[in-house]
């Protein structure tokens, strides 16, 4: 049964024509290098800033600390990490996307439902596929009988990242919900879901990795 999500998989990285090149800073259009940071010239998306740490308790820098920089989300924060699952029988199932993002080591891989940061669904609502299942008050939805089976705020890793966290919101739709689903989208039973994530090579995100770590909960 794995095979086939493979195939799905490994046929969207062929059809995949995005490049990512490496490009001097100086040199990126609408990004704007100062002395205090680097940011879009809009003042959205992201910034990084520089930093000076101190801890005593790291043993390898002591009292003397380091310095580095990090990403820092601008505005909101926060980002939106939600999945959308149906249960057929005792199994449920997850629908996943294959998600083209330039820092991924095979520029696709397995992503939950939504994954967005708040700034870009505020300014690009309408390129977030699904958005509306997620979205305010589900009591009040025209999409019937969904509800939220888990919602919880999560840190980033505060290695790379400036106090930033997201929001996980999973959501159950009746078996019997009809979806039109983009070539990148299939569902995908859970323990398929984790033999996909066992693999050698890292096709599934960390995001995804996230929301299985709270199944038992659901």
């Amino acid at each position: 049964m794995m095979k086939k999500y493979l195939i799905w998989y490994y046929k969207l990285i062929k059809k995949n024509k995005s490049k990512v090149i490496i490009k001097n800073l100086n040199n990126c259009k609408n990004w704007v290098i100062n002395k205090r940071n680097i940011k879009h010239k809009s003042g959205l998306f992201f910034k990084i800033i520089g930093t000076k740490v101190l801890n005593p308790y790291e043993r390898e820098t002591n009292l003397t600390g380091w310095e580095q920089p990090f990403i820092k989300e601008v505005k909101f924060g926060s980002g939106l990490i939600g999945m959308i699952i149906k249960k057929i029988g005792k199994q449920i199932f997850f629908l996943i996307q294959a998600k083209f993002e330039p820092g991924n080591i095979f520029n696709i891989q397995i992503s939950p439902t939504v994954q967005s940061t708040f700034s870009n669904i505020k300014y690009n609502s309408k390129k977030t596929k699904f958005l509306n299942y997620f979205q305010a008050n589900l009591s009040k939805s025209k999409l019937p009988k969904i509800r939220t089976v888990f919602k919880k705020w999560v840190s980033e890793d505060g290695g790379r990242f400036y106090k930033k966290k997201n929001l996980i919101h999973i959501i159950k739709i009746p078996n019997n919900q009809k979806m039109n689903l983009p070539e990148n989208y299939i569902w995908i039973e859970e323990k398929n879901l984790v033999k996909l994530n066992l693999l050698k090579k890292p096709i599934v995100n960390c995001h995804v990795r996230s929301i299985l770590s709270f199944t038992g909960y659901f």
